[in-house]
Order: C-alpha cells, then sequence, then structure tokens
C-alpha cells in the first residue's frame, strides 16, 4: 500500500488494518464489509480494531485522508516553487494524476461510497477540493496576465474541467499498463497547453 510503515507494533497494527480495509471495501464494497472481515484479514483481534479505530466509518475517513493530505501536500509544493504558468500547470496536472496512480484504491472507494461518509466529513473534502480548485484558477490568471493563455478563457470552469479529466483517471489508469502516470500526465499536460496557449 502506498503509506509507508513506521516499525512499532502499534503502527503496523494500524496499517494492517488499513491494507485489509482497502482490499475489502475497494473488492466488496464498504457496506457488504463487517469489522469482523477486516479484523480476520488484518490477523488481529477485535478489540485491537477498536483501540486503533473507534467505527467502520472512522477508518472509511482516514483510507481517503491519506490520499487527501499527499495530494495537498504535494499540490502546495508545486506552487510554492518559482516556475511559469506553463510549467506549473503540467506539474499540477502530473501531480493530480501521480496522485490518482499511487492511490487508486482510496480514490475508487471514495467514489463508490461517497453516500457513507458523514455529511461534515464531505464537506472537509469539499473545502480542500475547493483550495486545490483556486490554485489552479490562480495559475490560469497568471498565465493570461503574462499572455501564456489564452484571454477568452473561463477561469472557474476551465479549472473544473482540469480537476474532473484529472481526478477522474481513476476509472481507466492501470499501474501494470503502458500507459504510466507519468505518460498519462505528460500528454494530458501536452493537450491542455496546446488548447489554452494564446
Amino acid at each position: 500500500m502506498a503509506h509507508k510503515n513506521k516499525g512499532s507494533n502499534a503502527e503496523q497494527t494500524r496499517l494492517a488494518i488499513i491494507d485489509a480495509a482497502i482490499v475489502l471495501f475497494h473488492e466488496r464494497g464498504y457496506h457488504a464489509t463487517a469489522v469482523r472481515d477486516v479484523v480476520e484479514r488484518a490477523g488481529i483481534t477485535k478489540g485491537a480494531f477498536y483501540h486503533h479505530f473507534d467505527s467502520k466509518e472512522t477508518l472509511l475517513q482516514v483510507i481517503y485522508q491519506e490520499y487527501l493530505d499527499y495530494q495537498v501536500a504535494i499540490f502546495n509544493e508545486v506552487v510554492t516553487h518559482p516556475a511559469s504558468p506553463r510549467e506549473h500547470l503540467a506539474e499540477l496536472i502530473a501531480c493530480i494524476i501521480l496522485a490518482v496512480e499511487r492511490y487508486r484504491e482510496h480514490v475508487t472507494i471514495f467514489h463508490q461510497e461517497l453516500r457513507s461518509f458523514s455529511q461534515e466529513y464531505r464537506g472537509s473534502v469539499v473545502k480542500e477540493r475547493s483550495m486545490m480548485r483556486h490554485e489552479l484558477e490562480k495559475v490560469i490568471r497568471r498565465g493570461m496576465k503574462s499572455g501564456d493563455f489564452r484571454q477568452d478563457l473561463d477561469v472557474r470552469v476551465t479549472a473544473l474541467a482540469l480537476l474532473g479529466m484529472c481526478s477522474w483517471t481513476y476509472q481507466w489508469l492501470s499501474r501494470s499498463g503502458p500507459d504510466t502516470g507519468a505518460r498519462i500526465a505528460e500528454s494530458f499536460a501536452s493537450m491542455v497547453l496546446d488548447g489554452m496557449g494564446a
């Protein structure tokens, strides 16, 4: 799985629970998977499960949050280093797609089980994704101002289209196929920059 094992027995148990849940939620679905199924696959006791997670829903949130935290962190890394608007946009496209490639099961589970998340948690996800959209909008506006991008672009719609296009690769991206995340990102960036170029 994408996370790193930090070595302690408690952390190993926690990661074993998460790994087991990712496999089961992805294969069977969240509602068809009971806590006992996760416990059996992880090779732990039910008491150990509840020591780390107070509910199955909390575990579901942790799985998606692992992906979201990684995505936001690398997004922030890109936007805070100096680069041209074209370079920044290509890098942001790449970081979305590469994060989906790395956490494909997490993203799939989120989209499959969206209604299973609490309204409060869905609201926090919307806030994080809005931050990503705003950063894309800033890059697009900067590119329009510099003359790198066309002046007739609808900034909000363009940012939403980019997020949707890149995020939806979870549906068909394959780690074992010839088209790696890096190759897809390069192809998307070329297509987008050609279409947006002044």
